[in-house]
This record gives C-alpha cells, structure tokens and sequence, in this order.
C-alpha cells in the first residue's frame, strides 16, 4: 500500500446518560472494524461526554468537525448514526458536514451511505 493510498479515521462515540456502562464497549468493536479495514487511528477516540442537546457545547464533537474540516480524517467509525446527536436535525447537520468534508461514516455494519439518509 502506498503512503498516498492510506486511509486515517477516527472512532467517535457519545455518552448515553441512561447507559454510560455501554461506552466502554462500543470504542473497542469500532476500533476492531477500523483496524479489519486497514483504517489508520489518526486520533485517539473522541468520547464526547457531554449530553446536552446544544450542539455548541459540545467539545468532543467540535474536535471532530474540525479535524474533518482540517482533512485530517477520512472516515469516522461509529457504533450507530445516534452517537454524533440527540435529534434528527442534529445528526443530519453533522452528517451533511461530514459529507461536505468527504469523510466517510462506518459502522459495524458497513459505510453509511449519505444519498440515502438523505432521501
């Protein structure tokens, strides 16, 4: 594999105040399915803790809207599309943001096809 042919990303999960145990089980089965993909980690996980629904507070989810503005990543591995907001709207901001920046979404399932959330 090339050095240009090398793909970085990223896990990103947030807290669920109603579940805060299944954190520690959602980074290493996302961190395994980046790993299977020959995705290189380009950062530790961010764990956004914060579980408000005001996306401004929110650092964890800052630091990766800024590396995906700044082309640092190229994918973002989540255990599901619930984990970057608490609403619809939110998810579909970020989503559309991390579009925009052409980072890839991925779950244990497989690359989140942005056209077709959005149909």
């Amino acid at each position: 594999m090339n050095e240009s042919d090398k793909k970085s990303g990223v896990v990103f999960t947030r807290v669920n105040r109603y579940a805060p145990s299944k954190l520690t089980s959602q980074i290493p089965a996302v961190q395994t399915k980046m790993k299977n993909d020959m995705v290189e980690e380009a950062h530790a996980p961010i764990i956004e803790v914060r579980s408000g629904t005001d996306m401004q507070s929110a650092p964890g989810l800052e630091e990766l809207l800024e590396l995906a503005g700044r082309g640092r990543i190229d994918y973002v591995y989540v255990s599901g599309l619930d984990r970057f907001g608490r609403t619809v709207s939110n998810n579909k901001q970020i989503l559309s943001y991390l579009n925009e920046c052409s980072v890839k979404v991925r779950t244990n399932e497989g690359e989140v096809k942005f056209s077709e959330l959005c149909q």
